[in-house]
């Protein structure tokens, strides 16, 4: 069964985008498929109601198997850090992606975010994929992936 993996991250600027869209496309050509809320919100413009874009975005969290939570920037987008709750909550799995070393508690990240995902970090788009697989078929057949 392929599995669906919702894209939780910052999307405020072209470069923020582009990492969001490079996150997405790194997973579809792994096999699994990408719900992005960046495309669907594009789909979607017409909807100006936070309360129809929260229903909604909940709604997409529910229906997939694991969330990626691209925790890049100053401090990890806000918006991202309520649906990877959500996902914590609904029992998903969740990979916890950062390449940027800024961090708000001395180079530390927050515990509360990294124990969405068990307190461990990929460094690479290319892992995040590798990540999911371990989640997934937790047994010695699947890539290693160090804190795995």
């Amino acid at each position: 069964m392929i599995k669906k993996i919702y894209c939780a991250g910052p999307t405020f600027s072209l470069k923020e985008r582009e990492e969001m869209e490079d996150i997405s496309s790194e997973l579809a050509a792994c096999g699994f498929i990408s719900i992005s809320p960046l495309k669907e919100c594009l789909e979607c413009a017409g909807v100006i109601d936070p309360k129809d874009t929260f229903d909604a975005e909940v709604s997409r969290i529910l229906e997939s198997d694991g969330l990626v939570y691209n925790m890049n920037g100053r401090v990890p987008d806000e918006g991202s850090a309520v649906m990877a709750g959500i996902a914590w909550q609904a029992g998903k799995e969740i990979v916890l992606y950062k390449n940027d070393m800024r961090t708000l508690l001395l180079g530390v990240d927050n515990p509360l975010i990294l124990g969405l995902g068990g307190f461990v970090t990929v460094w690479n788009i290319s892992e995040i994929p590798i990540a999911f697989e371990k989640l997934f078929k937790p047994d010695d057949t699947a890539p290693h992936l160090p804190g795995f």
